[in-house]
Order: structure tokens, then sequence, then C-alpha cells
């Protein structure tokens, strides 16, 4: 099961950067953040990113345990990027 999760997620992101070279100003980013951050920082970087760049579909989950836990989503490619406090 897991070895057939690894090949689909594979195939995916093969897809996905087919569908980038074919236009780069088109994509997706699936991101972790903390609540606080949700709030405050991102409504920012997500308006800018969106004017520059309106084909992108932004996915953001929210992370409330430690980030030395959250890496397994990095690992297991659930996010693309995690967003924390250092």
């Amino acid at each position: 099961m897991r070895r057939g999760l690894a090949a689909f997620d594979e195939l995916r992101q093969g897809v996905l950067e087919i569908e980038f070279m074919a236009d780069s100003a088109v994509g997706e980013v699936r991101v972790g953040c903390v609540e606080s951050l949700i709030v405050s920082l991102l409504p920012a970087v997500f308006g800018r990113l969106f004017k520059q760049h309106p084909g992108v579909i932004a996915h953001v989950a929210q992370m409330s345990r430690p980030i030395t836990l959250e890496i397994r989503e990095l690992r297991e490619r659930n996010v693309d990027l995690i967003i924390g406090r250092g």
C-alpha cells in the first residue's frame, strides 16, 4: 500500500511539473502554518502572490504540533512549505 501511494504521488508530481513547464504562471502550493501566522502573515503574502500569478492555487493546512513533528508532513509531501516560528 505504501509503495502504491508513493508511485501515485510521483505520477502526480510529474503531471504538475509538465503543467508548470506548459505555463509557469499557474500551479499549486500547499502550505502548513500555525494559526497566528495564517491570520497575520499569509493574507499579505498570498495577496501579493496572486496579483503576480493569478493562476496559482494555494492550500493552507493549520499546523498545531511542534515544528519537529511537522517535518513529516514535508517528507510525505502533504505540504510543500511549512512556515513557523523558530
